[in-house]
């Protein structure tokens, strides 16, 4: 999937006619090297790099292929999606299955890094890095509904589903927290 990822960029590159010299000025913030390196395929590149590339290259209209490309490609250079078991909403009865059902969400989504997450979850301010770095190491899980829905928000999951994660959360809250659970967790 990388090196697809990195063929698609590299052709709209030529197609756009620009050099990375010429590409990198038109996409502040982002150097050439990085862009080089986004179009070698050696790395699966951020994806606010792979839609500055897109748009710089004038080719906006394939910003959603490219980063579904980047999502399958960093799925599959971690590796660990394959591992684990994807669980419904309605299925969650504790705080247990509650952080795998997010590690699920999180690895689905390329492990998207804590600043994409919180910035695409709609409500950043209940998102701080800490505690998303926390969740996603399934150290804990979200204090409130509020942190929840950003963080599925976040990872992709549309809003429509919020009243199946309002439920789960509902079954959550009310259980009766395990002082041993939290080193149960990592199994």
């Amino acid at each position: 999937m990388r090196a697809q990822l990195a063929h698609e960029l590299r052709n709209l590159l030529r197609m756009s006619g620009m050099t990375y010299e010429q590409l990198a000025e038109r996409t502040p913030g982002i150097s050439r090297v990085t862009l080089q390196r986004a179009a070698s395929g050696t790395c699966v590149p951020k994806e606010k790099t792979v839609v500055a590339f897109a748009h710089a290259c004038g080719f906006s209209r394939h910003e959603a292929k490219l980063t579904a490309l980047r999502v399958a490609a960093r799925i599959e250079e971690r590796g660990v999606l394959r591992s684990l078991n994807a669980l419904h909403p309605r299925l969650i009865s504790d705080r247990r299955d509650l952080s795998r059902a997010l590690e699920y969400i999180y690895e689905a989504a390329g492990a998207p890094t804590l600043r994409e997450i919180r910035d695409r979850s709609g409500d950043p301010l209940s998102l701080p890095t800490s505690t998303l770095a926390r969740i996603i190491a399934r150290k804990t899980t979200p204090a409130d509904e509020r942190q929840l829905l950003a963080f599925i928000h976040g990872c992709g999951i549309p809003r429509d589903q919020d009243p199946m994660w309002s439920d789960a959360w509902a079954k959550v809250s009310t259980e009766v927290p395990d002082p041993g659970l939290e080193r149960m967790w990592r199994i």
